[in-house]
């Protein structure tokens, strides 16, 4: 029986589109929440559209404890006509031979792996009835592939290769039929196959569901490439066919290589935060032409820093953020952000509804800047502010950078919104609590203040007062 989960979206992704969103926001901007590990509520999406956005919108392993039965059943045959529309090749025709019979033959949905076929063709196929040519990444556990529509996932396959991200990449010929694996297994076992399709849940095919047969090669630059084709037991006899070159950023607990400079990395020290806060390191800089670098990636902190727990982010791409959980006593929490672009960088952590902390630096070529930071929950401060006369809309903070007064449009937006440092007038009133020690710059109907905060005081800012 096919199941449901859960219906996910991911965030855009493109180098266009962090100053983009920030033209859409301008005038209406509200207030950033920041929960769970992917932030992938609908609610959120207007808001997450500049990075991914504001934090990892690559969404993480759907959690499938509480899935349910749905009427969807298997087809009963097993088998279609073979995939019509072809695949030009760089000589112009399409190639496919069948693995096992040794015969030229055209891909179809097939639940027999022993008739399977692994065209030299780019991977392709109806998924939900509709013929795609999806884009392979690797993500946490999964081998995904997506096609987007407006910088949106609107359908995808998804193939669970490893029980955790902390394990190793599979390699070699994995095949599997609807009796369970034919030769060699996948080292965490049979996989699970997750369909979706436009304003559906999440469909879940667990082993016996589909047939697969996949072939991996070693990770290599950051790409995986492989060969696959796999059919799931749906009602349009979904499946795909083709050759791939998936996305498979380094693992955090792997050294960084020569591809993945300019690089900053560092720790983070968190005191007197209870167990479960939510830590989350980023970076943005300051724009340069159409690049606006802009990313975050977020991660709960226990009593121990074990098991050993990591998120990875790469939604801002080229640009990849990882986080390895320390904890709140004594453990310290390790980022690193990688393939920047040179510029003049702000590196943050923060908690949940709670405080930041930073430090501006230059990144140039081909170097690697170290970073420590230390956040502390119980030193804080707060600030009041009165707006002008007639002032309406919201008050917006950012941290000051020491070498340029002035933020960028795009800069200044970003770091509100990722920092939680935004708050709507009320009688010409806002209220900050639980900001870290600091300067800020207060930016509302377009006056800018700046102003300093110390631990345990809050400071009255008046902007009808020089």
């Amino acid at each position: 029986m096919v199941q449901t989960v859960i219906n996910y979206r991911t965030g855009p992704v493109g180098q266009q589109r962090n100053k983009a969103w920030v033209k859409q926001r301008q005038g209406r901007v509200g207030p950033c929440c920041l929960q769970g590990r992917c932030l992938l509520r609908a609610s959120y999406l207007a808001v997450l559209v500049f990075s991914g956005l504001i934090v990892g919108c690559q969404r993480s392993a759907p959690d499938l404890s509480s899935v349910s039965p749905t009427a969807t059943e298997p087809s009963g045959s097993g088998t279609t006509e073979a995939l019509t529309g072809t695949t030009a090749s760089s000589s112009g025709s399409t190639t496919a031979t069948s693995n096992d019979l040794g015969t030229t033959a055209a891909p179809r949905h097939e639940l027999d792996p022993s008739r399977h076929v692994l065209p030299d063709t780019r991977v392709r196929g109806p998924l939900g009835g509709t013929t795609v040519e999806p884009e392979a990444s690797i993500e946490g556990e999964y081998l995904i592939f997506r096609v987007r529509k407006d910088k949106m996932t609107e359908r995808a396959l998804w193939l669970k290769l490893r029980s955790s991200p902390s394990q190793a990449l599979p390699q070699g010929r994995f095949v599997y039929g609807p009796a369970g694996a034919v030769g060699q297994a996948l080292p965490a076992g049979p996989p699970e196959v997750l369909l979706e399709l436009p304003g559906q849940p999440l469909h879940l095919f667990p082993p016996g569901q589909y047939a697969l047969t996949l072939e991996l090669g070693p990770r290599l630059k950051g790409q995986v490439t492989g060969k696959i084709h796999i059919c799931v037991a749906d009602a349009a006899q979904s499946f795909l066919a083709g050759t791939f070159t998936a996305a498979a950023p380094r693992q955090p607990t792997e050294p960084p290589g020569v591809e993945d400079v300019p690089l900053i990395n560092g720790t983070v020290v968190v005191r007197h935060a209870p167990p479960g806060s939510i830590l989350m390191t980023g970076y943005a800089a300051h724009p340069s032409g159409e690049q606006f670098p802009l990313g975050a990636v977020e991660i709960e902190l226990g009593e121990t820093a074990e098991p050993l727990r990591w998120e990875q982010r790469d939604y801002d791409a080229p640009r990849i953020t990882s986080l390895i959980a320390g904890d709140v006593h004594k453990t310290p929490s390790q980022f690193e952000h990688s393939r920047l672009t040179p510029g003049r960088y702000i590196v943050f952590a923060r908690l949940k509804n709670g405080p930041a902390t930073w430090q501006w630096l230059d990144v140039r070529e081909q170097t690697t800047r170290k970073v420590e930071l230390v956040l502390d929950a119980q030193q804080t401060g707060g600030l009041e502010i009165t707006a002008p006369v007639g002032a309406l809309g919201k008050v917006q903070l950012a941290p000051v950078d020491p070498l340029r007064p002035t933020l960028e449009e795009p800069l200044f937006l970003g770091l509100a919104l990722q920092l939680g440092l935004e708050q709507d007038l009320v009688l010409r009133k806002a209220l900050f609590k639980n900001l870290g020690p600091g300067t800020y710059l207060v930016r509302v109907a377009g006056e800018t203040r700046s102003v300093e905060i110390t631990a345990g005081k809050t400071v009255e800012l008046d902007f009808d007062k020089r």
